[in-house]
């Protein structure tokens, strides 16, 4: 269920809106906190670092929301590795 809400954060115009991009980071923040979306996540943020060079502080400020607000730190370890 969160294949939409990558696809939002794949277009540069959209994230410039801080609503929606607010709303994105707390799609894939309650999937990764509360439905095991961990691994699933981190594949789809390497991936878009490769593909767009946009997401950069877009997938920065995922992982620190999931840190502050959801105290969920496994998932920037794991990408940091």
């Amino acid at each position: 269920m969160t294949r939409p809400a990558y696809y939002v954060a794949e277009n540069e115009v959209y994230m410039k809106t801080e609503r929606i991009r607010l709303a994105v980071y707390k799609v894939i923040c309650l999937a990764v906190k509360n439905h095991g979306h961990g691994f699933a996540a981190q594949i789809q943020m390497m991936q878009g670092l490769q593909y767009f060079e946009h997401l950069s502080e877009p997938i920065a400020e995922i992982l620190i929301v999931l840190e502050n607000e959801f105290d969920h730190t496994h998932l920037a370890d794991d990408i940091l590795r």
